[in-house]
């Protein structure tokens, strides 16, 4: 009996289709009731024996259908799991692109990247040729998902949106940065003030990971950021959010000065930023009049600096917006109070 593959399936109107290697032949036509045995899930890609035999209405039909232990299913399972790059021959059915393994006749659906914007163009020229493609999903139920790296098949204006990351080799060391190519031909930046944020120094020729961060419509203005930096930047900003969800009123941390603005002073610390209010700082400042607060913010500039140390305490933390407030009894702050008041006395009495 000849063997082939499920290579699509109705569940709707129990029917579907087979491609056979064996017979040389696609689309072979047959009905649930075709099976031996009920089964109570057909995936494409099952792996099946049968007879054949044409019929009236369709060229070709199948019966006496068996289903048989899927080797070839097994090894791109394999292959998924190992990251391999397969090849394929790309095939169209209902305005749907797919490629088909070329041992197994297992039909896997291309999913079109979003620089891949008009498929005609990209793809039309390629039917029935073989390209490479690589396997980024797998399900349960044999549904496997695939993503062309085929990237000569596009134009060069596609290969590059903002974000798409991808493999470059270091070509040269230029002002202020490196200059990177991918995929062969395409060169971009990589500016110095990125790159040192994980990789100090970068030689000729060695190969990273990179982030497309900027791309003109001609390609002649492209920057890149390492994949690298981008990983740390979220792993980074997930540690923030769980510390500023940590935080509770009472909690003390010795912080560092930002800046000081009208109405107080941002300080950093931990992973957060949080306001000391002026008015948590020095009373009076809420009794001043308007003008009298303009010549007392000029003295609170001259006490306050940015880089200055100052233990701070956690007043509220609503909707990640943190008030804080600070001990007057410190000796280091009861310092700053008296130099508040030493340059502010004639404001403050």
């Amino acid at each position: 009996m000849p063997i082939g593959y499920i290579s699509y399936i109705n569940n709707v109107g129990n029917y579907g289709f087979i491609d056979s290697p064996d017979l040389a032949i696609d689309h072979i036509f047959f009905h649930i009731t075709n099976c031996k045995k009920t089964y109570k899930h057909i995936y494409k890609g099952d792996k099946v024996s049968f007879e054949y035999n044409p019929i009236v209405g369709k060229e070709y039909g199948a019966k006496e259908i068996s289903f048989l232990k899927n080797a070839s299913l097994d090894g791109l399972k394999r292959d998924f799991e190992n990251g391999n790059s397969l090849k394929g021959f790309l095939k169209k059915i209902d305005d749907k692109y797919y490629v088909k393994d070329r041992d197994t006749y297992i039909f896997i659906r291309i999913v079109i990247a979003s620089y891949e914007i008009n498929l005609k163009e990209v793809y039309e020229d390629n039917l029935n040729k073989l390209i490479d493609f690589r396997i980024f999903t797998f399900t349960s139920k044999n549904k496997i998902y695939a993503i062309n790296i085929n990237r000569q098949l596009l134009p060069n204006s596609k290969l590059l949106a903002e974000g798409n990351n991808t493999e470059g080799q270091i070509v040269s060391t230029v002002k202020g940065g490196y200059q990177i190519r991918i995929y062969d031909n395409i060169l971009g930046f990589l500016p110095n003030s990125l790159a040192i944020r994980s990789k100090p120094i970068l030689h000729e020729g060695e190969m990273v990971n990179v982030t497309c961060i900027k791309a003109g419509n001609d390609l002649d203005n492209v920057v890149f950021d390492l994949t690298e930096n981008l990983e740390n930047d979220i792993n980074l900003k997930i540690e923030q959010e769980n510390f500023i969800a940590s935080l509770k009123p009472g909690d003390k941390y010795l912080g560092k000065i930002k800046s000081t603005i009208g109405y107080g002073v941002f300080i950093c610390f931990g992973l957060a930023e949080g306001l000391l209010h002026i008015n948590n700082i020095i009373e009076e400042h809420s009794k001043l009049s308007k003008s009298s607060k303009k010549v007392f913010f000029k003295m609170f500039e001259q006490v306050f600096h940015k880089g200055q140390e100052i233990e701070v305490i956690v007043e509220k933390n609503i909707n990640n917006l943190i008030s804080l407030t600070w001990d007057k009894t410190l000796e280091q702050n009861q310092k700053l109070c008296n130099d508040i008041y030493d340059k502010s006395k004639t404001i403050l009495s």
